[in-house]
């Protein structure tokens, strides 16, 4: 189990949390040959509540990382907004290597239409272009890495345009 109890911190805003808790996972899988259920005890907001693992790292991407108005805000602090983008994308790649399971094919899918065919029509790849190409060519780097050593189940046309 781990605690969330500010708004500032989430699954993906730090390493920590796939480090601990999915390092935890991937010690207790590696001795029972099974993965544990991991927790997130919720403190955030008047009551606590205990979620799943996957479930608060769903609400956290769509609430975040895959929402326009996080993202404009990310696009306003420039080439920091971009090792933001960065920033997620390697906590996500970090999870889905230690705790799969909490992990669907399907947000990968989202983080490439999101970031790379700008789905909401932000503006991402001239912003990327002008404030920090590489950050850009990191994530999808991340993203064909996921995909190649089979972490990420994905149609090889995802990548035609």
């Amino acid at each position: 189990m781990l605690s969330r109890s500010s708004n500032l911190y989430g699954m993906l805003t730090t390493d920590d949390p796939f480090q601990y808790l999915g390092g935890i996972g991937a010690a207790v899988r590696h001795l029972d040959g099974k993965a544990p259920e991991l927790y997130i005890s919720n403190l955030r907001g008047s009551t606590g509540r205990v979620e799943g693992a996957a479930q608060f790292l769903a609400k956290e991407l769509a609430t975040r990382n895959f929402h326009p108005g996080y993202i404009q805000g990310l696009m306003a602090e420039g080439y920091a907004g971009t090792l933001q983008v960065l920033d997620g994308i390697n906590n996500f790649t970090g999870w889905t290597t230690v705790s799969r399971e909490i992990v669907r094919d399907d947000q990968w899918q989202e983080f490439v239409e999101v970031y790379v065919r700008d789905k909401h029509k932000l503006g991402l790849k001239q912003w990327f272009a002008q404030n920090n190409p590489h950050a850009l060519a990191q994530s999808i780097e991340r993203m064909l890495e996921m995909a190649r050593h089979g972490y990420w189940q994905t149609d090889a046309n995802v990548w035609p345009n």
